[in-house]
């Protein structure tokens, strides 16, 4: 049978939201760079200009976590490259002096390699040490956001993230492919109570930064090959909770995407009358997380592998694309 899917146009994938723990599998409230999204386990190596995909997670701060964390933090309050990146520039070598140092090192490691044979573990740490290099140096450039117009800059604001989106086109712009957006810190939208004065503080900060940086990636020609994600880990409940709060309700709630082979000006879906359930239209985390993978040119079934007596994939062993809502 004809294979029917169609070869992907995504090129960059853009988390933004609330907290996106049940699309990316972590809860933690900062910026990480991650090398896989399914796993907990937040890997230290990511990526800017190397063969594989590289994500960026951001927050008020980013940080990069391997073992033991962290490794990397990226504070998005800031706007100097280097006070967002500690270690960022070598006080003791010029890029000069840092590149004959690493091709040194790298002339040995290959001289071992030819030595003793292939070892892929070698051969990981000789990729690991040239991404690095590369980062240290694409990072001064891109993590730069005093390099855009003022213009610019005042359309998202100024509050780190608004920062953080304007941060976020800009790594996308450079050819970063995962980005998560989240807007921080901690968990200022777990509104049990003081909902009302909550949402009136934040919300405006969200819808700003976060249009802007819609228009941003589409007047660039970004947004037609960017799959841009909004949401959160679930809704909240339309009864009271403590008298001026909402409770958690994973039972109905919104999520919008933008760009990336999506339509737009659409409402895919419907809660009941009353605002708890989603009862048209329902779309599982199993079926969203198949339809992105569809956008990004993956059959999520074709995942399918078997482990201890049973099948599993991404998307578990359910979901189904909503072909719906793809243009």
């Amino acid at each position: 049978m004809k294979n029917s899917l169609p070869r992907s146009q995504v090129s960059a994938v853009l988390l933004v939201g609330l907290a996106c723990a049940a699309l990316v599998g972590t809860a933690w409230g900062h910026v990480q760079a991650i090398s896989n999204p399914t796993l907990h386990r937040v890997k230290e190596h990511w990526k800017f200009a190397c063969s594989g995909p590289p994500p960026v997670q951001g927050d008020r701060d980013t940080v990069v976590r391997g073992d033991p964390p962290p490794d990397l933090i990226i504070a998005n309050a800031e706007t100097d490259p280097e006070k967002m990146i500690r270690f960022l520039r070598n006080k003791d070598l010029d890029a000069t002096a840092q590149r004959a140092q690493l091709d040194a090192i790298q002339d040995m490691n290959r001289a071992h390699a030819e030595s003793f044979g292939a070892d892929n573990f070698l051969e990981g740490r000789i990729k690991s040490m040239e991404t690095a290099y590369r980062m240290q140096f694409t990072a001064s450039d891109v993590f730069d956001i005093r390099k855009e117009p003022e213009s610019v800059r005042a359309e998202y604001g100024t509050t780190p993230y608004a920062q953080g989106c304007l941060l976020a086109r800009r790594l996308v712009e450079s050819g970063v492919r995962y980005v998560q957006l989240h807007h921080g810190p901690g968990q200022q939208w777990d509104d049990h109570e003081n909902l009302e004065k909550g949402l009136r503080e934040r919300c405006p900060d969200m819808d700003r930064a976060s249009a802007a940086l819609i228009r941003d990636l589409k007047r660039r020609g970004l947004l037609e090959d960017t799959l841009v994600i909004w949401g959160g880990e679930f809704g909240r409940t339309p009864v009271s909770e403590k008298g001026n709060g909402r409770d958690h309700n994973p039972y109905g709630f919104t999520m919008w995407m933008a760009g990336g082979g999506v339509k737009g000006g659409m409402a895919y879906g419907a809660t009941d009358e009353f605002g708890f359930k989603a009862v048209e239209n329902q779309v599982s985390i199993h079926d969203l997380h198949a339809t992105v993978l569809h956008l990004l040119g993956l059959d999520h079934e074709k995942l399918t592998y078997r482990y201890a007596g049973r099948d599993f994939r991404l998307t578990d062993v359910y979901g189904n694309v909503v072909r719906d809502i793809i243009t």
